[in-house]
């Protein structure tokens, strides 16, 4: 019983990520493009304080 519903968690996430690869890999470089300008505002001394 176990291993079937591991099997089944299994194929209904690589389901999931085969269907939405494209949005998800546009979401992961929106977020990491903010996180590099937040780090080079940092960098810069313009901080702020908004932290």
């Amino acid at each position: 019983m176990d291993k079937s519903a591991k099997a089944a968690r299994q194929a209904y996430n690589k389901a999931y990520y085969q269907r939405n690869r494209e949005k998800i890999r546009q979401q992961q470089a929106e977020y990491w493009k903010r996180k590099a300008e937040e780090l080079e505002t940092i960098k810069k001394g313009n901080n702020d304080g908004n932290q």
